[in-house]
């Protein structure tokens, strides 16, 4: 927790974490009845990422659980209440699994959209489940913010990204 909103925030993310290049890594946030608080952050409230190749044949994958937490962003311009995704390590053709469980958690007061998971600049796969979270509005103005926008590609990968989503019982509003 930051001392108070606006500049008064914790200096980066609340909770980082970050799967490398030919690797692989499960991590549970707030779920199992340990949910979490985070409050004043000048980034992300939550952010799990897998960047490149996972490990050994390509076989295994990487996922992140994020349950059951409190998030009261108050953060700076775009920044997501929980941001999660895949993205390209050493070239886009990079193949990356990526599996999501985002369930239960409360997001309010961010400039950017309040959950945000995808699949960029790389050729990786994304299975996410969203489920039974409330997002509140997020607080700019400044174009199109979701409250919570799931995305496969950005146009930059080599043969395209995919995403298999399963998004239900949330509740959430947009920006302007």
């Amino acid at each position: 927790t930051g001392p108070g909103p606006a500049s008064a925030v914790m200096g980066t993310n609340g909770i980082a974490v970050t799967v490398g290049h030919q690797s692989d890594g499960f991590f549970t946030i707030g779920a199992s009845g340990h949910p979490n608080t985070i409050t004043n952050v000048t980034g992300n409230g939550v952010a799990c990422s897998k960047f490149g190749n996972n490990s050994g044949s390509g076989t295994n994958a990487s996922k992140c659980i994020i349950a059951s937490n409190v998030i009261n962003a108050n953060n700076t311009v775009n920044s997501p209440g929980i941001n999660t995704g895949a993205d390209s390590a050493t070239a886009n053709t990079n193949t990356p699994t990526l599996y999501l469980d985002i369930q239960n958690n409360i997001v309010t007061n961010t400039t950017g959209n309040g959950i945000l998971s995808t699949i960029r600049s790389t050729d990786g796969t994304g299975i996410f489940n969203i489920s039974n979270n409330t997002v509140a509005r997020p607080t700019s103005n400044s174009g199109t913010i979701y409250g919570i926008r799931a995305d496969a590609g950005n146009g930059t990968e080599s043969l395209g990204a995919m995403v298999c989503l399963k998004i239900a019982g949330n509740t959430t509003t947009g920006s302007t």
